[in-house]
């Protein structure tokens, strides 16, 4: 059951400094190493939601799409990136 709760909690950056130990790692150790980000993570979220309440309507409309476009943003980076590295290196 322990492995299954410290399973659920662990993500990169935690398992990253789990690792940076040479002692080994107790239950204890992992549960106080995922609550500080996991009291960050719950503490963030309701403090934009109540905040966003605050905003007015149409700004938070706007925000809501302009999520969308940061993602469509991204990928197409990537993809320029990958097209042009792919094409570079067809060359002879």
């Amino acid at each position: 059951l322990q492995r299954a709760v410290i399973a659920h909690g662990v993500t990169d950056e935690i398992f990253a400094v789990s690792t940076s130990r040479y002692e080994g790692v107790g239950f204890t150790y992992m549960i106080a190493l995922m609550m500080l980000p996991i009291l960050g993570w719950t503490g963030g979220t309701f403090l934009g939601g109540a905040a966003s309440s605050l905003l007015p309507l149409a700004l938070r409309d706007a925000l809501g799409i302009m999520i969308y476009g940061m993602f469509l943003a991204i990928i197409r980076l990537v993809a320029v990136r990958g097209r042009s590295s792919s094409w570079s290196s067809s060359l002879p």
